[in-house]
């Protein structure tokens, strides 16, 4: 008798236990999504997420593929980096379950192509810099004619990509058909209908305090104005990984050859927050603008030819917008440095202050195009070379 009470008492208090523990327990709410925006993306782009009980969310995704990245802001709110997604549903797990809302769309392949180098009719791109384990440009088949710092070939966006430390490669100007077109102040030169740059990129920080220019590409001519671009595009990259985007033209009116760096450049900054950055930069003629493109989107439009700053004098209009673009011979393509006494041949001009002798960081797949790309090439060279092809 005493053994069925002594049951019966433990049999309670287990009871009692249990229940007190499942009184103590946090219930976990599985989560939901009311919306998200936008609703259309690429790679690299930014979604916000909206919904309830997001807190200690462990993956986001976009049409079934995993998002870069994806920051928890508030328990209603994930700011989420797309990756290489699909069209499909939004989905966010946590611990109380997986939320999903569909609608979301990533970019087309407008062209229907397989590979970057269909995207644009072969006989349009001009110069192209593959770094598949060789410095040389693919058209020409050409070197360096001048190195500085160290190089390295390392996993790339495509392929292999060049890792430089402190460095600058410059070309014959034979490895452009720019520089074999083109003649000495011809009005009809090879760009003036236009052009197009773009290449892959990891723009490193040196320190805190390294916010010289960085040259990603251009063109210089050993006449009227050496270190200058007559066609190119730097960048200046901050601590805090923002960087602006600075573009380079020339033209020429009766006092001669301008170059129109200031006017041309882009005073907001972009977030570089991924680990390879599409950088395209296109020369309209018909609008003397710039259009720039980052991560596959439209970044800006800079308007040459209006207030700008010309070797430390106020000029009323750098680029004179009456008059063609101008690409003198000789020119000579330089990646990594603006050309100086030390990258470029035959001239012993000194490199100027705030430009910095030498890039550090990864590139890969320059393409020089004389063509204004639209906006769909730009994504179609974005999609294809963000999957490898």
């Amino acid at each position: 008798m005493k053994s069925n009470r002594l049951i019966i008492v433990v049999f309670f208090i287990a009871v009692i236990a249990v229940m007190s523990c499942k009184k103590n327990e946090v219930q976990v709410k599985a989560p939901t999504i009311t919306g998200f925006s936008p609703q259309y993306d690429t790679l690299g782009g930014t979604v916000t997420i909206t919904g309830t009980d997001f807190n200690g969310a462990t993956a986001v995704s976009f049409g079934g593929a995993a998002a870069s990245s994806f920051t928890i802001v508030s328990n209603d709110t994930i700011l989420a980096i797309v990756g290489l997604g699909g069209t499909g549903n939004v989905s966010v797990t946590t611990p109380g379950g997986t939320a999903t809302r569909a609608g979301f769309q990533f970019p087309l392949i407008f062209c229907g192509c397989t590979s970057s180098d269909a995207v644009v009719p072969s006989y349009f791109l001009i110069a192209h810099w593959p770094f598949d384990g060789s410095p040389n440009e693919a058209i020409s088949n050409l070197g360096p004619l001048n190195t500085g710092g160290s190089s390295t070939y390392v996993k790339g966006r495509i392929g292999e990509a060049i890792s430089i430390t402190n460095g600058w490669l410059t070309y014959p100007a034979a490895a452009t058909l720019a520089g074999i077109a083109n003649s000495v102040l011809n009005t009809s030169d090879t760009l003036q209908n236009g052009f197009t740059i773009t290449l892959w990129a990891q723009v490193h920080t040196i320190s805190n305090s390294d916010t010289l220019l960085k040259n990603l590409f251009q063109l210089s001519g050993t006449s009227g104005t050496p270190n200058w671009p007559l066609a190119g595009i730097a960048v200046r990259k901050f601590a805090n990984d923002s960087m602006l985007l600075y573009g380079g033209v020339t033209n020429k009116d009766n006092g001669g050859i301008h170059p129109s760096y200031d006017s041309a450049s882009l005073k907001g900054y972009v977030a570089d927050t991924l680990q390879w950055a599409f950088i395209a930069m296109v020369y309209d003629s018909t609008s003397h603008s710039l259009r720039y493109y980052f991560n596959g989107n439209i970044y800006g439009n800079a308007v040459v030819g209006q207030s700008s700053l010309l070797m430390g004098n106020v000029s009323g209009s750098v680029f004179v917008q009456s008059s063609l673009l101008q690409i003198p011979t000789p020119n000579y393509a330089t990646i990594g440095a603006f050309e100086s006494s030390t990258t470029f041949p035959s001239t012993t001009d000194a490199l100027p202050a705030f430009m910095t002798p030498g890039f550090t960081g990864v590139l890969d797949d320059i393409r020089f195009y004389d063509i204004t790309l639209t906006a769909q090439n730009i994504n179609d060279l974005y999609v294809l070379g963000g999957e490898g092809k």
